[in-house]
């Protein structure tokens, strides 16, 4: 919690790492965590397999929904890979 609300304060956005299970993201969503990865998400891709995976997370999860760090700029690059 002290690491969320210290990101927080200076403006970042929180990424939690190494994130294994549905119980540990509900706690990190409950206490205000933005971003995670592990997993949870995905193991280690190659290139191949992160281009698989995006595909068939882009039909699960709406592109509108996604968070980028990286603006919008980001999110137009991906989906023109998508």
């Amino acid at each position: 919690m002290a690491v969320v609300s210290l990101a927080r304060s200076f403006g970042l956005i929180s990424i939690a790492e190494g994130v294994e299970t549905q119980e540990q993201l509900d706690a990190l969503k409950m206490r205000g965590c933005d971003t995670i990865q592990g997993y949870f998400i995905s193991k280690p891709l190659d290139s191949q397999e992160f281009y698989g995976f995006l595909t068939d997370t882009a039909v699960k999860v709406p592109m509108q929904e996604l968070r980028f760090s990286g603006g919008d700029s980001q999110l137009e690059e991906l989906e023109t890979v998508l």
